[in-house]
């Protein structure tokens, strides 16, 4: 075998590779809302490979499959004229909706990342698929295992009213996405504070928080939620904070997540944390086991 036709098998072969990558992230994206982009990317991998085999074969076998060597190589540049077609309308497509849909109602900062691997064991109380409620007591361990679950491959997202550079300096939470509640009145003020990887809310846009969670989810392998709950429950009313927590609850399951939500029970009343751990496991320190 001549080095050229070496060059096409090996050419040939990164062909087929990129074909099944393509078939597999598909997958990945086929539930999300703008997947197209994505189906004309998957068209163009296809006529590539075509394109790479029937000019392997055609080297391999020094023999023209259509009959002369005029028709086969139309065939082979008409195959590639196919697929660089898709390819750029498949990535025109994607820059329009992030452009113009995703990049104006989803914060492109909030993505899944892994921070650094870490070779501490992290033992914890939870399981994935489930969501709890944790307690003032648990405040510091549940913390903890957030930070060094986002070190063993789960992909966090936090909800807190403090500081995120605090956070990140306290937990070496270095890329993992945080929201910072804070109320809307001392935006200007408080945006300045913010880092790539953080996002201004007020704690009473419950829809935004919701958008934000559903982009997180679409995009996550192993995402761990965490929500500290108690500013919701200072600017809105229990029921609506509760119909919120069984919404993020119920996508969290079927994303096989983890979500777990910290209350001061001294802010609500005991019949309201009596309901929270009715619809979210009440969450059982470790110490304990």
């Amino acid at each position: 075998m001549s080095a050229f036709s070496s060059l096409h098998l090996v050419t040939a072969g990164i062909a087929v590779t990129a074909l099944v990558v393509s078939f597999l992230i598909f997958n990945k994206v086929y539930q999300e809302k703008y997947k197209r982009p994505w189906m004309f990317i998957g068209i163009s991998t296809i006529f590539f490979t075509i394109s790479e085999i029937l000019r392997f074969y055609t080297e391999f076998f020094t023999y023209f499959f259509a009959g002369s060597n005029t028709v086969t190589q139309f065939i082979l540049l008409a195959t590639n004229f196919i697929a660089l077609t898709c390819l750029c309308y498949g990535i025109f497509l994607e820059h329009l909706i992030l452009k113009y849909y995703k990049g104006r109602f989803v914060k492109m900062n909030l993505v899944p990342v892994q921070e650094e691997q870490v070779r501490t064991d992290v033992k914890v109380s939870i399981r994935t698929g489930a969501s709890y409620i944790a307690t003032k007591k648990d405040e510091l361990e549940v913390k903890e295992q957030f930070a060094l679950a986002t070190k063993k491959g789960f992909e966090g997202f936090l909800v807190t009213e403090e500081l995120p550079k605090e956070v990140r300096a306290t937990y070496s939470l270095l890329k993992t996405p945080i929201v910072w509640l804070h109320s809307s009145s001392q935006e200007d003020s408080a945006r300045g504070q913010l880092d790539e990887n953080s996002e201004l809310l007020d704690p009473m846009q419950l829809n935004q928080l919701i958008v934000y969670i559903d982009s997180f989810l679409e995009q996550s392998q192993n995402p761990y939620i965490f929500i500290v709950l108690d500013p919701f429950f200072r600017m809105n009313s229990f029921a609506i904070v509760f119909e919120f927590i069984k919404y993020i609850s119920a996508k969290v399951q079927r994303n096989r997540g983890v979500l777990v939500c910290l209350v001061d029970e001294k802010s609500i009343a005991g019949t309201e944390l009596t309901e929270l751990e009715s619809e979210l496991r009440p969450y059982e320190s470790s110490s304990k086991e």
